[in-house]
């Protein structure tokens, strides 16, 4: 890693976007890797009388190295967790880099943080907050587990409420885990756009394969390893790879299983366009309930408790006629969540907007009328300011 350098608070601009973290003196993270800087932020840090801040790497100054998360202000909290999913998939990445040099110690420090974090903070929907914020910059596979997890904890702390940091810990590793098949399997396999009956069948060995790996090689304990072998089974019998019903599975196979489809559909992928959790939720509702039957109910209401019906992040328009994003669930009122417009009325982006608790009586009259999908929200003006590529910063 290249030595951190200073940056003087004078010298950074409103749409610059950096390739590594940003740090206080305090050596705190003020702002994730590939987030843009707002206006708010050098307000943010000039209040709290910064000079600058350090780094270790350099602005971005290729537009086409620069991928734009969500709109919207993000607190220092968000900002700092969203430095630990990068450190969380760097860990990732490395160790499933090689499966023969994996250390189960790693993948142990990754569950311990988020379990922990989520048992102290009691804040499960800030999960998909993370997931929905972050730019990473690595392959879709090592990305997938650390995605895996945060939505399975986020799930189980609504499937079991009365849960602990053992069993979070339980959840998130067996999460972590889940896919370490696909690791296994010959690489043309897992980067074919379109694959025959037989390569099809090979890929759904990988159920097989990392099961095998985590218990017979790594001697992981099965509350660990079993999500592995049954996160594509189905609790109708409709599954593989053993075609196993209800009666049969373990509970956080099934967590993992309902996080697992999710996941897939939340990031944008070469052959599969990204989806709003809203639309998420709505196909649950609509296909996956009947596959989980009566006897896991209560899994497919965690799901529904967690995701909520406005979903974290979730872009909703209010009849004021402002354009918002979800920014906290109400878990006592559902259908009236905390936004924070980012297009007023004339649809002309907001930097940071007012936040609106519509549940306070001064916003009673202030209603959704209009859930976005992905199409309708990328047919909106463009929500970010004029990237600054920031060649006058000399590092």
């Amino acid at each position: 890693m290249a030595i951190q350098k200073f940056i003087p608070l004078a010298a950074l601009k409103e749409g610059m976007v950096f390739d590594a973290p940003l740090y206080n003196k305090k050596k705190e993270c003020v702002l994730p890797q590939y987030h843009m800087i707002y206006k708010t932020y050098l307000l943010e840090w000039e209040i709290d009388r910064s000079e600058g801040v350090w780094t270790h790497g350099k602005p971005i100054t290729k537009a086409e190295d620069y991928t734009p998360s969500l709109p919207g202000y993000m607190d220092i909290e968000l900002r700092q967790l969203l430095q630990h999913y990068y450190d969380s998939l760097a860990i990732l990445s490395v160790q499933y880099t090689n499966l023969k040099s994996l250390d189960l110690g790693q993948i142990q420090k990754v569950a311990s943080f988020w379990a922990t974090y989520v048992k102290n903070n009691n804040n499960a929907y800030m999960l998909l907050k993370i997931i929905r914020y972050s730019v990473p910059k690595a392959e879709y596979n090592y990305i997938h587990p650390l995605d895996v997890m945060l939505l399975s904890i986020g799930i189980y702390t609504k499937y079991d409420p009365s849960y602990t940091t053992v069993s979070l810990m339980q959840v998130a590793m067996g999460a972590l885990l889940f896919d370490v098949g696909m690791f296994l399997l010959p690489e043309e396999l897992l980067t074919a756009n379109t694959l025959s009956p037989e390569q099809r069948r090979q890929i759904e060995r990988h159920t097989v394969l990392g099961y095998q790996f985590l218990v017979d090689d790594l001697k992981v304990p099965n509350i660990f390893a079993i999500s592995s072998l049954e996160h594509h089974e189905r609790p109708d019998g409709s599954g593989y790879p053993r075609a196993l019903q209800h009666d049969r599975l373990h509970p956080n196979s099934m967590i993992v299983a309902l996080a697992d489809m999710a996941s897939s559909q939340i990031r944008l992928r070469s052959f599969k366009s990204s989806r709003e959790p809203a639309e998420i939720l709505k196909d649950f509702l609509d296909s996956t309930m009947p596959v989980f039957i009566d006897q896991f109910k209560q899994h497919i209401s965690a799901f529904v408790a967690f995701v909520t019906v406005y979903p974290v992040t979730s872009i909703v328009e209010l009849t004021t006629g402002e354009v918002a994003i979800v920014v906290q669930a109400n878990e006592e009122n559902s259908r009236r969540p905390v936004v924070m417009p980012i297009l007023d009325a004339k649809q002309k982006p907001i930097v940071m907007g007012e936040i609106l608790y519509l549940t306070e009586e001064a916003n009673e009259h202030i209603m959704i009328s209009k859930m976005y999908t992905k199409e309708m929200f990328d047919s909106l003006p463009n929500l970010e300011i004029p990237l600054c590529l920031g060649h006058d910063v000399v590092l």
